[in-house]
């Protein structure tokens, strides 16, 4: 009996595995059903023939992006093409659910019964996320209800509601369907309820999970949206299925599906997901085959014409050259090996974009340059002036040592190979760390769990000096054997074992190298750098805002436009604002080299921006995933504070070097940590360490009320930064002059809190947003209220009014503007002015405080 009822739940775990592998399978297969129907209909087709033409795209195993311009008579509201994409997944999951009757395959049924279901997962999601917090919010639907007439009301809910009756019952079919070939070919029996519940959940969290790359953030409205809102509505629609369901289909009905079936879904499932997961290097094969090629010695180059000239690379082509022969000077090669051995000539290609954005568009590589084998793929142009000769290390360690064993010390090995960083040397680099910001350990620079935490700026250069003395202690084999080495998680004992040595010793070396070479006197102290006290910012805070996937952010062609824009507008600076990650309120670590807003990013709207003539403020912010807010962060105990103070400072330092190296016009050294600040020793401190690091002006953004006010290291610093949102009125109101007064009694407690520290007061962010209460309550972001565009610009000109000329006040930042060019208009209540009437206010104030910061502008009108 024992060995029987062995062998029956052998047979079901080999049931349950080959066959839900397929199951699985085909699952995947009509999600990419679903989503390439509704995207390509809708996006790729619709929306063209609408005049909205595909601007960008982008496909991952579980994604497929496509973006589409909006014509500019729309940029006022909403699309006339609104509810399209609405319309037409109604259409498709009927026409999918039709099919799915139909088709005599029973894979083919079973993959057209989850695209049925994905269609009306993904635009139950969509729905969801637009209402809550997308491009159209549940105002903007209130907004346009109240303007409709009874019958058009009576009409439109109607029409909603037979939709919406039709999404259900085509859910409730596909998923009753799927129930029943579930307990037909897969489960055991029919009264397995829960297992067949649970395998039509299954496969939609892993796609779901397969969309946010396996690594859920759980960060409150986010993870709910985007993936409970469609497991949920999943389970209902599979316990529907599963209510008074009539008896399951005869075999002749609907076939079980075979293990040979199951096992070809599989390997089709498979063979999708790796053409998928290739799919990066189409974009850079379709970009390559057009390209004109030029070759020299050692080096083949491809162009793109347009955008060098002839002579342009012939020169590059050159300094590769030179570049390559120091190289394989180092590494005691030649770059021509003579004789009948396996070496052969070495042969690097090179690919050239001219910008960041094509860049990344063709390769989706976020840093400067990407190697892979003796192919180097990187931008030359806008501020980036020459390609790192780190690229050229790590093609020819791939040419002469083969692929590197772990990233980490295929990195180090490049750039000590290169010999440079920033154009210094890297042991340069290397002392002027360790005198700024003190010792780092190998056994910190080494580990991979300091990813998130440890800069770049920081790792790379030091790292490359540790190779460096590698070299001097132990000869270039030494580094040949960390190259190749397979460290998937490296640390001081594996590096120690590789070298023949202890780990403390080999800690122990690094320490005495490092110390000796900061001790050395540096040869030209940097000066200290400041702007001129006169200066006003007509600031605007410049948000990078992409649209997913490869496209938007502050390296984008609309990110460039809209700084233009911005000028037109009169403003002479800009914020930009990266973001570090704290998971909770009392949580110690801070996370920060995976931000959207990258160090390149930056650097490309400094660059844009240093272009048209303005200044940009460096104002990295802390943002707590789960929905905290950083104003309540807080330790009573000094040893968790000092834990997190260590973090901040390295978060901190980070953004320093970065603003040093690029130059920078202006530096935050925090926004709104009013549960810190009080610890003002620990802060200044922390200005003093930031200002060995960064030679330039700084600023901190206080909170409103209280902590700006009480704020205690006010004279450590450059200017008096607070983010403006005190109240100007009780109530809402649309009266400039009834916001008046509250404007100038702040102006004068502002003036008396200037006097008293001696220091000039700059507004690093000042908004309101457009709806009713916006001037009353400014810190609130409520999409419940009504729109009011007139009391954002009645409130924009009291605070113009009031402070405008006054000599205490050296700008302000008004809060914000996308880079991406899209949202605002007259149906949004976000703090943006864009497409609304405050932003000519913002014009006028500016263009008249650009022709004289002398005399205080004449009011504005605001009707």
């Amino acid at each position: 009996m024992v060995s029987e009822h062995n062998q029956k739940w052998s047979a079901f775990l080999v049931r349950i595995t080959v066959r839900g592998s397929g199951w699985f399978a085909l699952a995947y297969l009509g999600y990419w059903l679903a989503l390439a129907l509704d995207r390509i209909v809708v996006q790729a087709v619709a929306y063209p023939l609408m005049g909205m033409p595909v601007t960008d795209w982008s496909v991952t195993p579980f994604r497929l992006r496509i973006a589409n311009g909006i014509p500019a008579e729309w940029s006022s509201g909403l699309a006339p093409s609104a509810a399209l994409p609405a319309i037409l997944d109604v259409m498709l999951l009927v026409l999918l659910a039709a099919c799915g009757l139909r088709l005599r395959s029973a894979s083919l049924r079973t993959v057209c019964h989850f695209a049925g279901l994905w269609a009306v997962l993904l635009l139950t999601t969509e729905g969801a996320t637009l209402a809550y917090w997308g491009r159209v919010r549940l105002a903007q639907y209130n907004v346009q209800i109240a303007r409709l007439s009874a019958d058009q009301l009576i009409v439109r809910s109607g029409v909603a509601a037979l939709a919406a009756l039709v999404v259900l019952a085509g859910g409730r079919m596909c998923s009753r369907r799927l129930v029943a070939e579930l307990q037909r070919s897969i489960l055991p029996r029919e009264g397995w309820t829960w297992l067949a519940l649970t395998l039509m959940i299954l496969p939609v969290l892993l796609v779901l999970a397969g969309t946010f790359g396996f690594v859920l953030r759980f960060v409150g409205p986010r993870a709910f949206f985007y993936l409970l809102v469609p497991a949920g509505f999943c389970l209902l629609l599979a316990l529907l299925g599963l209510l008074r369901q009539r008896k399951a289909p005869t075999a002749t009905q609907f076939p079980a599906l075979s293990s040979g079936q199951a096992f070809g879904a599989l390997c089709t499932s498979v063979a999708l997901g790796a053409a998928l997961a290739e799919a990066p290097r189409v974009p850079s094969w379709l970009t390559e085959r057009n390209l004109r090629r030029f070759s020299s010695s050692h080096h083949q180059v491809l162009y793109d014409p347009g955008a060098f000239s002839a002579d342009f690379i012939r020169q590059f082509a050159q300094e590769r050259e030179r570049i390559l022969a120091a190289e394989t000077r180092r590494l005691n090669l030649s770059p021509n090996p003579s004789g009948t051995g396996r070496a052969s000539p070495i042969h690097l290609r090179i690919v050239l974009y001219p910008d960041l954005s094509s860049f990344r568009k063709a390769t989706g590589i976020e840093r400067t340059y990407g190697v892979e084998g003796t192919t180097i793929r990187a931008v030359l142009g806008g501020y980036i002036k020459e390609v790192d000769p780190a690229a050229d290390a790590a093609a020819l360690l791939n040419a002469a040592w083969g692929r590197a064993g772990s990233p980490r010390m295929g990195d180090w090995a490049a750039e000590w190979l290169a010999g440079e960083w920033h154009g210094r040397t890297v042991d340069d680099c290397a002392a002027q760390i360790e005198r700024e910001q003190g010792h780092y350990l190998l056994a910190q620079l080494v580990a991979n769990n300091s990813d998130a935490f440890l800069s770049p700026l920081v790792r790379t250069p030091l790292g490359a000096a540790w190779m460096g003395t590698v070299v001097r202690r132990s000869g270039l084999e030494a580094v040949h054997k960390l190259y190749s080495a397979k460290l998937s998680e490296p640390n001081t004992a594996s590096l120690a074992a590789l070298l023949d040595t202890r780990p403390a010793d080999l800690e122990q070396e690094w320490h005495d190298w490092a110390v000796r070479v900061a001790l050395a006197p540096e040869a030209d102290p940097v000066p200290r750098r400041s702007l001129d006290p006169n200066f006003f910012f007509r600031g605007i805070s410049f948000s990078h805002e992409g649209w997913g996937g490869r496209g938007g952010g502050y390296v984008s062609p609309e990110a460039a436009a809209e700084l233009r824009r911005l000028k037109a507008l009169g403003a002479n600076a800009i914020a930009v604002v990266p973001y570090g990650f704290s998971r909770s309120t009392n949580e110690e670590s801070i996370s920060y080299t995976d931000s959207d807003e990258t160090d390149e990013d930056l650097t490309q709207a400094l660059y844009v921006a240093h272009g048209l003539g303005m200044k940009v403020m460096l104002k990295p912010q802390l943002w707590v995933l789960r929905g905290g807010y950083t104003g309540t962060l807080h330790f009573e105990d000094p040893a968790a504070r000092g834990a997190w103070m260590r973090n901040y400072r390295e978060f901190i330092l980070h953004y320093a070097r970065l603003a040093e190296l690029e130059r920078f016009d202006l530096l935050s050294i925090g926004t709104e940590l009013e549960g810190l600040t009080p610890y003002q020793e620990e802060w200044r401190r922390l200005i003093a360490d930031v200002r060995r690091v960064y030679h330039g002006p700084l600023t901190y953004a206080a909170n409103w009320g209280r902590e700006f006010e009480s704020l205690g290291f006010w004279d450590a610093l450059d200017y008096m930064g607070i983010n403006d949102y005190y109240p100007l009125a009780a109530g809402p109101t649309t009266l400039v002059e009834e916001l008046l007064p509250g404007a100038e009694k702040l102006a004068a407690k502002f003036e008396a809190m200037s006097l008293r520290w001696q220091k000039p007061i700059l507004f690093t962010e000042v908004g309101y947003p457009s709806r009713r209460g916006g001037s009353s309550e400014p810190w609130v972001e409520d999409n419940g209220r009504p729109v009011s565009l007139e009391e954002q610009a009645a409130a924009y000109e009291a605070t113009f009014r009031a402070f405008a000329g006054k000599p205490w006040l050296r700008g302000m930042f008004w809060w914000k503007w996308p880079s991406s060019g899209r949202g605002g208009g007259p149906l949004e209540v976000s703090y943006t002015p864009l497409r609304k009437p405050a932003t000519e206010v913002v014009r006028a104030w500016f263009t008249r405080l650009a022709a004289s910061t002398q005399q205080t502008p004449a009011p504005v009108r605001v009707r």
